[in-house]
């Protein structure tokens, strides 16, 4: 992409998100390919997903839905293995599964409008990537 320069703050950013958005785009598809199983939703936690814009992103580059919450995964997960240890929580993983969605609003985005844009970038990535090779 030489000859592109990002004049502002805002443009840097968007870019940023733009370029995570299709790194993730690819992983899923690689993840699919090497187990044969399709993704049908994408989960996100931490504190990414605190920004919608990004979630929206990610949605639209994959063309799927997008789940995002927690946003303090890591703190959840150390809490409830606690306490499955204590007894005070069983530790079947649906279970648990359930106590966060009761906890914790997760925000759902769908894909929104054509994939044309996003194939653009994946053709953008994969050139890049072999003009390194």
């Amino acid at each position: 992409m030489s000859g592109v320069t990002l004049s502002d703050e805002a443009e840097i950013v968007r870019c940023l998100l733009d370029s995570m958005a299709v790194a993730i785009r690819h992983a899923l598809r690689e993840a699919a390919r090497l187990t044969g199983r399709p993704v049908r939703t994408v989960h996100g936690v931490g504190g990414g997903v605190a920004n919608a814009l990004f979630c929206q992103l990610v949605a639209d580059a994959c063309q799927l839905p997008v789940v995002g919450g927690p946003t303090e995964a890591a703190c959840w997960g150390n809490t409830l293995i606690q306490a499955c240890a204590l007894g005070a929580a069983s530790s079947s993983l649906p279970e648990l599964r359930s106590l966060v969605r009761q906890a914790v609003r997760l925000s759902t985005y769908q894909p929104e409008g054509p994939d044309q844009a996003w194939d653009r970038a994946d053709e953008i990535v994969l050139s890049t990537r072999h003009a390194r090779s």
